[in-house]
């Protein structure tokens, strides 16, 4: 519709015209739905089901499996073919992108809950989706895709479409592989790229954690000891790990270094390995991080869709307990044999420690291996222990903040509105041991960091995954450990936008 005016002697006229443009409308939106996307699926443990089965049985699971993906796509109007055993290539248009995601992937549950002779398969998907401007630009984001949602420990889906990426799936708490292949050869290929260059500075994360601490010492020493000279640039002030930084200077580790001096020591020929994280804000120091050259990433955690890109090695292993388990590996396993000093093994075990809850949670037999690997280096148990030890202040604390939480739909959420030392450690504590209470499936603290931030800490057993729902609150980590941090929010609003986290959660289940 458009107007004009039209002059008369005695009035003014306005004349309106209508025009009939639903042709152009219906044109427009059957373009967009006609737009075209690429999807890839793997069976994430196909290698696993192969060694474990005979010939013809693996055949027989592996047609079942394809039956199943065969009779979800049935209907949607797509191409549909397999190029490996446990890998398959979906072509489609948008309007079956819609209609799939509306239905939230099922398969995943399908394939999850597959049997073969009444045995169960445990058999998981992982599944990369990429829209673009054109085939071959959905190809690279499919791709992307899937490499996304395999570090995020698989079982899920990642959607790429309008610029944005969403998340299907993730349930399932999938076990570790128990292959020495990949360290070894990681292993090698980091001492390669080490000894291109002369100096090597290590970081971790913001408020870095025995584990951040830990891994960054760790590989700092398999530096020192092929011949290359490297700091850890760690911010003591508000490190998490203040006991362990001290316990190390005591014994005579004189290799840390503040962000001032970071900068000073880092250039563009610097090599700088990043630990216990993968996404630049979240860095330690980030203009120290831009100021070097080639980067190696060595984490734990599930990916996110903001992770570095650029790295000459992006070591990744998101169902490894810790990133200290994974330097300990890289240790044990380096073509050069390396003595570890009692107290740098005994920081590398309290990372394990530390991010295990004491061998509670993610633990696998190469967890295991890796502490007794560092326990025939020495590590000391008993300062371990002490490095975790509180004082009755925070212990106070901590009993206030359990005695005022409060059950919302079998998970307990507390409010720490009160100073107290170390409030972070202290928080972190509190939600650990809130999983103790009978019933409780997940817990949540929200907290005070600064004025203008609030912080939330998210447990669970691994019955609830906490990495989804504070996913939907800006943060992320782990399905049994995670956290988010909420700008500008009062206490009320963040328990409300966590409540809602949590209920939109379980409406997704």
């Amino acid at each position: 519709m458009f107007t004009t005016k039209v002059h008369d002697k005695n009035m003014p006229l306005i004349a309106m015209y209508f025009l009939d443009d639903t042709y152009f409308k219906t044109t427009e939106k059957e373009y967009h739905l006609t737009r075209p996307y690429v999807m890839h699926i793997l069976v994430d443990n196909i290698d696993e089901l192969y060694r474990k089965y005979s010939d013809s049985k693996f055949a027989l699971i592996t047609s079942g499996i394809e039956s199943i993906l065969e009779k979800w796509l049935d209907g949607h109007n797509v191409v549909f073919k397999k190029t490996a055993n446990g890998r398959f290539l979906v072509i489609g248009e948008k309007r079956s992108l819609d209609e799939l995601c509306n239905e939230k992937f099922e398969v995943l549950n399908d394939i999850r809950a597959y049997k073969y002779e009444n045995t169960e398969i445990n058999a998981t998907l992982s599944i990369g989706v990429g829209m673009g401007e054109n085939v071959l630009d959905c190809e690279n984001q499919a791709k992307r895709s899937l490499e996304l949602a395999l570090g995020r420990g698989g079982d899920q889906c990642a959607v790429f479409m309008d610029d944005n990426y969403t998340f299907f799936g993730g349930m399932a708490n999938l076990l570790n592989d128990n292959s020495k292949v990949s360290p070894r050869q990681t292993s090698a290929n980091i001492l390669n790229e080490i000894k291109k260059h002369n100096k090597v500075l290590i970081m971790g994360h913001r408020f870095s954690d025995n584990d951040s601490v830990g891994a960054a010492v760790g590989m700092e020493y398999f530096c020192r000891q092929n011949g290359v000279n490297a700091k850890v640039v760690v911010d003591e002030k508000q490190s998490l790990a203040k006991p362990l930084i001290k316990y190390l200077t005591k014994n005579g580790y004189d290799k840390f270094i503040d962000h001032d001096d970071g900068k000073r020591f880092c250039d563009s020929k610097t090599l700088v390995i990043v630990v216990d994280t993968h996404v630049v804000s979240l860095l330690e120091s980030e203009p120290v991080y831009n100021d070097g050259g080639s980067k190696i990433i060595i984490d734990h955690h599930r990916r996110t869709a903001d992770y570095i890109d650029d790295a000459e090695i992006f070591y990744h292993l998101p169902l490894s307990s810790s990133t200290c388990e994974m330097v300990s590996e890289l240790l044990e396993y380096s073509t050069t044999k390396i003595d570890l000093p009692q107290e740098i093994a005994t920081a590398l075990l309290s990372g394990i420690v530390l991010d295990t809850k004491d061998y509670v949670l993610k633990t696998s037999r190469r967890t295991f291996e890796a502490a007794a690997y560092l326990r025939q280096n020495g590590a000391n148990t008993v300062e371990v222990k002490k490095l975790f030890a509180v004082n009755q202040e925070q212990i106070n604390g901590e009993n206030e903040i359990i005695k005022s939480a409060v059950n919302y739909r079998d998970c307990m959420i507390s409010i720490a509105d009160k100073d107290v030392e170390n409030l972070r450690v202290v928080t972190a504590k509190a939600a650990d041991d809130m999983l103790n209470i009978s019933g409780v499936k997940a817990s949540f603290v929200i907290s005070k960091i600064k004025d203008d931030l609030v912080n939330i800490s998210a447990r669970s057993l691994g019955e609830e995954n906490v990495q989804l729902i504070t996913e939907k609150l800006g943060g992320g980590g782990h399905s049994t450990m995670a956290a988010c941090q909420l700008k500008d929010v009062s206490f009320e609003l963040a328990l409300e936008k966590l409540k809602s986290a949590i209920d939109e959660y379980y409406e997704e289940r």
